[in-house]
């Protein structure tokens, strides 16, 4: 055999891997034009057929295998959580939690309407447009059931805005003095920022509310004490978006039928009904809108007064209070509140003199339209989801304004004597988040106006307990 013939094979052998390798770049150029849909292929050679050399080749011929082409693999679909996962704990003050798709904002009504239309699609809880929903949470969201949302902030701790009718007490000048209207023994109108949260939630909850010097130089025996307990539930609606909430106050401060004898009691409150959906919602904005309706269930007034008068004032009044709720958050820490609330009466409570056992009709009182503003601050100090039993801390700072918009009205002996009144009010206090979704909250309001209306108590000491579910 001659020298060309026996390396002929091996040139031709050469050749052709040469060739080979020079066609792997314009091959790979073709499949990355290739259309997304396409998935590119790329053949991986097995390492143990690399190691041992075919049958029939020399040792030459294994030294002339090319190179394996490095696999493309495929993008992994990046999974979007339901709800943020924590922040690493490195904090002085403890871990933090991240807000859930940041650069998400939609109207929630036109989600909610696009919902109903799409459907629910895949998964356990819905959502609107890949986000999940404010206020709730669902199994999907995370396995802790009592976890609290992502856009959680403790509620409002509230102050009282105080009786707004007053009955003159005696008419002898030595003697003249005005007693508070003791419908719900005292008890003032419903305010939506007490113990209130501008994102819906669903909760169990309980109040106690106690007033120093509740009532204004106006009974008899002087300045009395006031104390509110409070009952309640809010539900959400609409996949979270929305809640109805009910609240039973039960009040104990001048007794229903007051006489110069006696004037401390207990009685139950008027029932507000309230209504509460969010607007609009931004990534660490929340906007919410609502109605309270105050239906009147207390008892009515009887007060026999010193001069052997006895007046009857009928619980009769409908309050209807629109209001405007916003939570900022700034940070994952700190919140920012407000509620905007005006209070409306749809009609008047009517005014009675009893004479020798007949009731005399002296006119129709109607309480004045009134506006309050609240704003709350705080920052969570604390905050570790999954410490064990206590969750979260955080201090507050609430200051409390109401005002009368109109002048007083006045149905024989009732009427405010102070007219046009200006409540100004500060209230602070701690939060603490405890396990499995409860919220303890205790707080102190003080009145920042020096007497009169404006004034309607000297200090209140306020407990406020919430369980969501």
């Amino acid at each position: 055999m001659s020298v060309d013939s026996a390396i002929r094979p091996r040139l031709i052998a050469c050749g052709a891997v040469l060739l080979a390798l020079a066609m792997v770049p314009a091959i790979v150029d073709a499949a990355g034009e290739q259309s997304p849909d396409q998935q590119v292929l790329a053949v991986v050679p097995d390492p143990s057929a690399a190691a041992a050399p075919p049958l029939g080749s020399s040792s030459q011929q294994s030294t002339l295998v090319p190179h394996a082409v490095a696999a493309v693999p495929a993008p992994a679909a990046t999974p979007v959580p339901s709800v943020a996962p924590a922040l690493p704990g490195n904090s002085l003050l403890g871990p933090s939690i991240a807000p859930a798709n940041p650069g998400a904002s939609y109207p929630t009504l036109l989600g909610v309407v696009d919902k109903i239309l799409d459907g629910l699609g895949p998964g356990c809880c819905p959502d609107l447009r890949n986000r999940p929903m404010s206020g709730g949470r669902c199994l999907c969201d995370s396995q802790d059931l009592y976890a609290p949302p992502t856009e959680y902030a403790p509620n409002f701790i509230g102050d009282l805005q105080g009786p707004g009718a007053y009955v003159l007490y005696s008419g002898n000048p030595a003697f003249a003095k005005y007693v508070p209207v003791p419908i719900a023994a005292g008890d003032g109108n419903f305010k939506i920022s007490d113990n209130d949260n501008p994102i819906p939630t669903s909760r169990l909850f309980f109040d106690y509310n106690h007033y120093t010097n509740a009532l204004q130089d106006t009974t008899p025996l002087g300045k009395i004490n006031y104390d509110r307990y409070t009952l309640g539930v809010e539900q959400v609606l609409f996949w979270d978006t929305a809640s109805v909430e009910l609240r039973l106050p039960i009040a104990q401060g001048l007794i229903s039928d007051l006489s110069p004898s006696e004037a401390a009691g207990a009685a139950f409150g008027n029932i507000p009904v309230v209504f509460k959906q969010i607007v609009w919602s931004d990534v660490d904005t929340f906007l919410s809108a609502g109605l309270a309706v105050v239906t009147p269930t207390a008892p009515e007034a009887v007060i026999h007064t010193p001069d052997l008068l006895t007046y009857v004032v009928r619980n009769e009044s409908v309050h209807l209070e629109p209001f405007l709720g916003l939570l900022f958050k700034p940070d994952p820490r700190a919140f920012i509140e407000g509620f905007l609330q005006a209070d409306f009466v749809a009609n008047g409570d009517a005014v009675f003199q009893n004479v020798g056992g007949t009731l005399t009709k002296l006119g129709v009182y109607q309480d004045q339209t009134s506006l309050s503003l609240d704003l709350k601050a705080g920052y969570w100090i604390y905050r570790g989801p999954e410490a064990g039993f206590v969750t979260g801390i955080a201090p507050s700072v609430e200051l409390h304004y109401t005002t009368t918009l109109q002048n007083t009205d006045t149905a024989g002996p009732v009427t405010n004597p102070f007219n046009h009144t200006d409540v100004l009010d500060l209230t602070s206090g701690l939060h603490v988040e405890l396990s499995r979704g409860t919220d303890l909250t205790a707080g102190m309001s003080i009145p920042l106006k020096p007497a009169g209306g404006d004034r309607p108590y000297d200090s209140a000491v306020i407990v406020q307990l919430n369980q969501r579910y």
